[in-house]
């Protein structure tokens, strides 16, 4: 492989192979980047089971690409961490931006402002392109919000919702209700099921 045109990092709950990062992948002059990140598998706490889950979901995705042709350079953990394997985010994506010289960095948008906040003034640091790409597997964007929220006093996720579900007529009647005669049945959910716990359940 020559000079590096993109270099794509996936963030490791984005794994799909129509993901939009992914459009237009040209494996002669882009590649993939991944990474197991010990800083981001620690800021909130989590089980080990999830963990374990989590990077296999990931070593697995990598070997899709592979079985696509698609290079991937992928850092797993290693016990014996040195340099760029310290565990930050930030000095991993440094270090690989350094080993690849690409012309761009591209990314889809993360699901958390802080790591989107990171890479955004990486790429400013290391004075290289970044392009982020929208989010496909959401109904709504965060521009849709944005222009929902514009001049509301307060903010209530629960009438953004309901927007939503009109657009995209989920659970709505012909005339426009939603179906059941109610948005939600949130305080009958919260009821107990008593003593004698819940009752009409099927065999399993």
């Amino acid at each position: 492989m020559g000079a590096i045109r993109n270099l794509i990092y996936i963030f490791g709950d984005q794994l799909d192979l129509n993901g939009s990062c992914l459009e237009g992948f040209d494996s002669d002059r882009d590649k993939v980047c991944m990474a197991e990140v010990e800083e981001e598998a620690t800021y909130v706490w989590s089980h080990k089971i999830r963990l374990a889950y989590f990077f296999s979901a990931m070593r697995h995705f990598r070997e899709d690409l592979k079985k696509k042709r698609i290079p991937v350079d992928y850092q797993a953990l290693s016990k014996k961490k040195t340099g760029s394997e310290c565990g930050s985010f930030r000095e991993i994506l440094i270090s690989k931006v350094e080993e690849h010289q690409p012309e761009r960095l591209v990314i889809t948008l993360p699901g958390d402002y802080r790591v989107l906040h990171t890479v955004r003034s990486l790429a400013g640091e290391l004075d290289i392109d970044l392009e982020v790409r929208p989010d496909t597997h959401f109904f709504s964007t965060p521009e849709e919000f944005e222009d929902w929220a514009e001049g509301k006093k307060n903010l209530v996720m629960e009438f953004f919702y309901r927007t939503l579900r009109k657009k995209h007529d989920i659970l709505m009647d012909p005339d426009g209700a939603p179906v059941g005669g109610a948005w939600n049945f949130d305080p009958q959910n919260r009821e107990t099921f008593g003593k004698e716990g819940p009752t009409n359940l099927p065999e399993p």
